[in-house]
């Protein structure tokens, strides 16, 4: 079964500023500028069945435009020394009732979502070992990190496809305010 995600597509100046960042680390995979996105759900594997009750579900979400600002930077660390480097954004009231909307709808079909308590990022990085002390340095240096707001007319469906070099991202559905 394939891996699927929630997320909100990124403008391409906003997917260039992040991308110019993405270096100076050794040892962490760096994700490809065409594969950034604003996660909102993981939703682990997903039987063939089960998408299609899902893009049913979540094309009756209604939703205005609203408009994002990116800042800041940080990391998360999970089992052991692996990790991840994200960008954050304004947690928006628009957003958070999107978000709301979206686990109403998968809720109502018994979609269970993983990573629920995680905030909304943009994953810029992942990481198996790291340096802490350059790492902290990283961090410290993109603190300030801010990309000029953006309008949010789309949240999209992804399949995520693990290859030897990095993951592979497809829209398999988008989902459009109104």
């Amino acid at each position: 079964m394939t891996v699927y995600q929630i997320a909100i597509p990124l403008p391409t100046d906003v997917k260039k500023t992040l991308h110019r960042i993405c270096c100076g680390l050794p040892s962490v995979e760096w994700i490809d500028e065409e594969d950034l996105h604003l996660s909102l759900f993981n939703l682990g594997k997903i039987d063939g069945a089960t998408l299609i009750d899902i893009k049913e579900s979540l094309a009756k979400i209604e939703f205005s435009s609203f408009v994002l600002s990116v800042y800041g930077i940080g990391h998360s660390r999970s089992k052991g020394d692996r990790g991840s480097i994200w960008a954050g954004v304004s947690e928006t009231p628009p957003l958070s009732q999107l978000r709301k909307e979206i686990q109403k709808c998968l809720k109502e079909s018994d979609i269970k979502i993983e990573n629920n308590k995680s905030a909304t990022h943009i994953t810029l990085a992942n990481f198996s070992r790291s340096n802490p002390s350059r790492l902290a340095e990283y961090l410290s240096s993109y603190s300030m990190l801010y990309c000029p707001p953006f309008t949010v007319n789309a949240f999209v469906l992804l399949s995520a496809r693990e290859t030897p070099k990095r993951t592979i991202y497809t829209v398999e559905a988008v989902f459009s305010s109104h």
